[in-house]
């Protein structure tokens, strides 16, 4: 359990973390959007954010790039990522995901750059 000072004077209590080897029923991916079918892996949270319950569930692969995109440009509490409500105009993070995380790009429908350099030719 632990129990950290949000950003804006909140505090986020973790409740439960932890690796999922197998999800006995299908969740959808707070990350992605798309589903995390019976017998794959998963990561779920359960936790306490400015007095109200939460839980996650998330792909490991959508727990890591969120993660790391969080640690490299300093995005914690309020700020972390949640790909699928991010604008790309905003965060650039297409290019990234593309290169570093192909499988969470390709769950989010980020197009290849070979899709984008041929569609600006249309």
């Amino acid at each position: 359990m632990g129990r950290r000072e949000a950003g804006g004077g909140g505090t986020v209590t973790t409740l439960s973390s932890k690796a999922i080897k197998a999800v006995r029923k299908p969740h959808c991916c707070e990350q992605c959007n798309t589903m995390i079918q019976a017998g794959e892996p998963a990561h779920y949270d359960f936790g306490i954010w400015d007095g109200y319950a939460f839980s996650t569930w998330v792909h490991p692969e959508c727990r890591a790039a969120a993660h790391e995109y969080a640690t490299l440009n300093d995005l914690w509490f309020e700020d972390y990522p949640w790909f699928q409500h991010m604008d790309d105009s905003e965060h650039e993070h297409h290019g990234w995901l593309l290169e570093k995380h192909p499988v969470v790009a390709q769950r989010l429908r980020i197009p290849s750059k070979a899709k984008q350099s041929k569609a600006a030719e249309l």
